[in-house]
């Protein structure tokens, strides 16, 4: 995620998969969120993501503030569905390259223990990895 962020800064997705990092500190989520919010100027999410946090931190004035900007957008993008897109994507492409590779029961047990720690491509990122000729 850094390395996104250091090459496209300017990229919305990557901004806002980058407000879901979560080892970020609060200082970095507001940076994000206002990363975010410039570079889909147009996306009343912007607005809400923002609005969010400032509601979860008990900022009710800024919240409200963000909420009446969203409310003059007339538009909404999912940004989670591209980012799902994107994570079927990684996690075929890494099936596909694990097909060719020979497992051995330990691997099999700690790509078990992986999937369940820390989700299904970083598994597989782990295994073709670890099996790469």
């Amino acid at each position: 995620m850094d390395e996104a962020l250091k090459n496209y800064p300017s990229d919305p997705q990557v901004n806002f998969a980058a407000i879901f990092k979560t080892d970020s500190t609060p200082v970095e989520r507001r940076q994000r969120l206002e990363a975010f919010k410039q570079t889909a100027s147009d996306d009343a999410l912007g607005d809400y993501l923002p609005a969010a946090n400032y509601l979860k931190t008990g900022q009710n004035g800024l919240a409200a503030e963000e909420l009446t900007a969203a409310s003059s957008k007339a538009g909404f993008q999912d940004y989670s569905v591209a980012e799902l897109a994107q994570q079927r994507s990684t996690v075929q492409d890494l099936a596909r390259r694990l097909d060719s590779q020979p497992m051995w029961p330990d691997d099999w047990i700690a790509y078990t223990d992986r999937v369940k720690n820390f989700g299904e491509a970083a598994a597989m990122q782990w295994v073709v990895a670890k099996h790469r000729p």
